[in-house]
């Protein structure tokens, strides 16, 4: 186990790559950077504990191939949406295939408070746990792959007020299916956003006593 005290501030690169005897890992709120491959290759974790508070920046690879992560705890689900920003698939804990929590708090519907306008590339791509998303009208954009690849989710509606959504945004959501307010054709929704991913536009459904309904 590795427990990281308020005054460390960042974790350097490689610095516990391939550690395979490492099962838990704490992150305190001193933390601002974590580098390259810090804990790439762990293959014995089940655990993160991620405090989001002041985190600036995680490096590419800094959590790849984690092949036995469970679960990914965050304090904070606004700083995370906030302050996070990957700047690859693979730095992100969750991309290992593995449920999310806020305050160990399992996250099934996951909620978007109104603070948040978008959402960061690569964010909750590869969660395990998220089956329904809800968000205000204050979000705008979509980054890439950042819902990508979550094999529970069920449905979700991209509301007329989401103005552009990137590359693989809804990808390989298997299990899920899409309802858009918009045409299929809006230019600002970039092609493949929705790859393997059902997907209703405009004209395909409506709402049938507040529920969406394949017409």
């Amino acid at each position: 186990k590795v427990v990281m005290h308020d005054n460390v501030t960042f974790i350097g690169s490689c610095a516990f790559k391939g550690c395979n005897n490492l099962k838990e890992i704490n992150i305190s709120k001193g933390i601002v950077k974590i580098l390259d491959e810090a804990f790439s290759g762990c293959s014995s974790i089940k655990e993160i504990d991620l405090n989001v508070s002041n985190i600036k920046s995680i490096g590419n690879f800094a959590f790849y191939n984690l092949s036995s992560l469970e679960k990914f705890n965050i304090n904070s689900l606004n700083d995370y949406l906030l302050n996070v920003d990957y700047r690859c698939k693979e730095a992100n804990p969750l991309s290992n295939g593995c449920d999310l929590y806020v305050n160990n708090e399992k996250i099934v519907d996951l909620v978007i408070s109104e603070d948040i306008v978008q959402i960061n590339n690569y964010l909750f791509s590869g969660c395990t746990s998220i089956e329904t998303i809800k968000y205000t009208s204050s979000l705008v954009h979509i980054g890439y792959e950042s819902f990508a690849y979550l094999s529970n989710l069920k449905e979700v509606v991209i509301k007329e007020h989401i103005a552009s959504i990137n590359l693989g945004a809804f990808a390989f959501c298997e299990n899920a299916t899409l309802y858009v307010e918009k045409e299929k054709d809006y230019s600002k929704y970039v092609d493949r956003w929705n790859e393997n991913t059902k997907t209703y536009y405009k004209g395909e459904w409506e709402y049938v006593e507040g529920k969406p309904q394949i017409i």
